[in-house]
């Protein structure tokens, strides 16, 4: 049984929209002339209770005719043909928990909380003659933005937000601009290395799921346990036009490349042969580029910019921004870091392994944040190496 409780505003301080008269639920149920199909969703998930109670929510709400037209692409004629953890997660992937954010706070790239299907949510941001438009992952678009509720805030949007079902490595594979490196990259193996999803072994902890239940209190926070471990992969990628530029147009010339820079690096590894070798130069040349962690753009260092913790919702900050900030990422090649850093001079975020002799650095491209169900890849504008003048550079 849920329980909901009144009480006092002068709790609720300055984080929660004015009480409009609606929650979020309540606002889709008064509507059936336009959401009644999700609503079906919701009621027949449960998750209509959660958008009804106390919390902070973004709801991106897809009208009729957006799931009658989803129904339509599956194969199905109503929601009555899908099971029902199926339409969990379809209403789970319109739905962030915790999480509050209008238009205004939109930029380009994935929002920083992912939603409740453990999904990152990619806004575009463009214009017309009507003024900026919204869209949610490239193919839904927001048609009636910042409708403030009692418990969050809601978008309209004209078609049903569908992440991709592929894995990083089934992303990458289709992606015809970045066919040289996906051909290294199951050619090393090292494709085996980003395909896990989840954590078939792990088991939350029991006590701590009964605290949680009841409601415990540590350091001033909500106890919450995570039900699954799911894995998260990054990689950094150049397409085939890159390095063409660098002289690479095909596998042996890949070789040739890796094996110039990391012998140089590595002499004790030089007679290596096997690419499958995890000490070989092709197998760590491709291995720099993957991080065993899921880094949107946003995430690599600009959202640990020292803003201040009400700067997502405010806009207020207490740091004055004028040293240059740093993050060290470990690699899947052995024993390796990247650095990432801010550059205050041109307020640029995620600069990789700048020289500071030399200036030279690589970023990423506009072609950032293609998501996966287990990991993101970008596009970077440079052949990334782990060499004599990186090694230097983040030794010292």
């Amino acid at each position: 049984m849920f329980l909901v409780q009144a009480c006092n505003s002068d709790d609720i301080g300055d984080n929660f929209y004015t009480f409009t008269g609606e929650t979020v639920g309540q606002y889709i149920k008064n509507r059936p002339e336009t959401y009644s199909e999700f609503k079906h969703v919701l009621d027949t998930t449960g998750v209509m209770g959660l958008l009804n109670a106390y919390g902070d929510y973004t709801c991106f709400l897809p009208n009729n005719d957006a799931m009658i037209r989803f129904y339509k692409s599956k194969g199905k004629n109503s929601f009555k043909d899908f099971p029902v953890d199926e339409l969990k997660k379809i209403a789970y992937d319109h739905i962030i928990k915790d999480f509050s954010i209008t238009t205004e706070d939109f930029v380009e790239g994935f929002l920083t909380k992912q939603t409740m299907s453990g999904r990152f949510v990619d806004i575009g941001i463009s214009s017309d003659e009507t003024g900026l438009v919204y869209s949610i992952n490239t193919t839904s678009k927001i048609i009636e933005k910042d409708i403030e509720a009692h418990n969050g805030v809601i978008h309209a949007i004209n078609e049903v937000v569908s992440p991709s079902d592929n894995t990083l490595v089934e992303a990458i594979s289709k992606d015809a601009d970045f066919s040289l490196f996906y051909e290294a990259l199951r050619a090393t193996g090292l494709d085996e290395n980003i395909s896990l999803i989840k954590d078939e072994s792990y088991v939350p902890n029991a006590d701590w799921v009964a605290r949680e239940n009841a409601g415990y209190i540590y350091n001033y926070a909500r106890v919450r346990v995570p039900r699954e471990r799911k894995y998260g992969f990054t990689a950094l990628m150049e397409s085939n036009e890159t390095f063409a530029a660098n002289g690479i147009s095909n596998l042996d010339d890949m070789k040739t490349y890796a094996k110039n820079v990391y012998d140089d690096i590595y002499p004790e590894d030089a007679s290596i042969t096997d690419i499958k070798n995890r000490k070989n130069s092709l197998n760590r040349f491709i291995a720099y580029h993957l991080l065993n962690k899921k880094l949107p753009m946003r995430l690599f260092i600009e959202k640990y910019d020292n803003t201040g913790m009400n700067y997502e919702s405010t806009g207020e900050s207490h740091s004055v921004k004028v040293v240059d900030m740093f993050e060290y990422l470990e690699t899947l090649c052995p024993n390796t870091l990247m650095e990432v850093r801010t550059l205050r001079t041109t307020n640029e975020y995620n600069v990789f392994n700048m020289i500071p002799s030399t200036g030279k650095a690589i970023r990423l491209t506009e072609n950032f944040d293609n998501d996966a169900v287990n990991g993101v890849y970008h596009e970077i504008d440079n052949i990334l190496v782990y060499n004599d003048d990186v090694e230097r550079m983040i030794s010292t």
